[in-house]
C-alpha cells in the first residue's frame, strides 16, 4: 500500500468535510507514492513522535491532531524561536517519515 492509498482509505472512513474549517488534515510531509512499511499512531505529531516512529521502523506517523494549523515560517530543527511544528516537519522530512 502506498501513502496516498492509506490517506484515501482514511478519508473514506473519516471524510475531510467532517473536519473543522481551520483544521489541517491529510498528508503534511512525505512522498505520497512511497510504500507504507509500518505506521505509528499518536495523538500529536511532534518531533519526538517522528523520531519514535523512525526508531521503531515506521515510515508513517498517523496523528489525531494536525502537525500545524497554519504552516510555520520555516521548517527548522527545534529552537526557542520557532514553534514545535517547525521541528516536527523538519524531522519528518529528514528521516523520511510521512
Amino acid at each position: 500500500m502506498k501513502v496516498c492509498e492509506l490517506e484515501r482509505s482514511l478519508f473514506e472512513s473519516f471524510p475531510k468535510v467532517d473536519a473543522e474549517s481551520w483544521d489541517h488534515v491529510g498528508l503534511s510531509v512525505g512522498d505520497p507514492d512511497s510504500t507504507v512499511g509500518r505506521v505509528l499512531v499518536a495523538l500529536d505529531a511532534t518531533a519526538d513522535m517522528v523520531r519514535r516512529a523512525h526508531d521503531g521502523g515506521a515510515n508513517v506517523l498517523l496523528a489525531h491532531h494536525p502537525v500545524y494549523i497554519a504552516a510555520p515560517d520555516a521548517f527548522v530543527p527545534r529552537s526557542g524561536s520557532h514553534p514545535q511544528a517547525a521541528a516536527a516537519v523538519f524531522e519528518a522530512a529528514r528521516l523520511g517519515v510521512s
